[in-house]
């Protein structure tokens, strides 16, 4: 899945996104909703790789059943460059969901 693809599915969320100075890594965040934590921002360092697929990390940090998952980092993020398109939209429900 590339970036095209990832602004698609993030579109309904109205997300806010911001590029790096270095012009290749994005980020997208509330506007005016927060987490639980405080957090604003939803993804993080996210870049489209030479073969096409996305890096970068979705934040999972207010989210229960990711406390003990083994890619996520202390920060409470979740790598998605392993994540296929349908995990990534069921994860943006899911986080997404307990922002207020």
């Amino acid at each position: 899945m590339g970036l095209d693809k990832l602004l698609e599915i993030i579109e309904p969320y109205e997300l806010v996104q911001v590029k790096h100075t270095d012009g290749r890594r994005h980020e997208f965040f509330f506007r005016r909703r927060r987490f639980p934590t405080g957090k604003k921002n939803v993804l993080s360092k996210v870049m489209e790789l030479k073969d096409g697929r996305l890096s970068g990390y979705i934040y999972v940090g207010h989210l229960p059943e990711y406390d003990h998952h083994p890619e996520r980092t202390k920060m409470g993020y979740l790598p998605i460059k392993n994540l296929t398109t349908e995990e990534i939209k069921d994860l943006m429900k899911k986080v997404t969901r307990r922002a207020h």
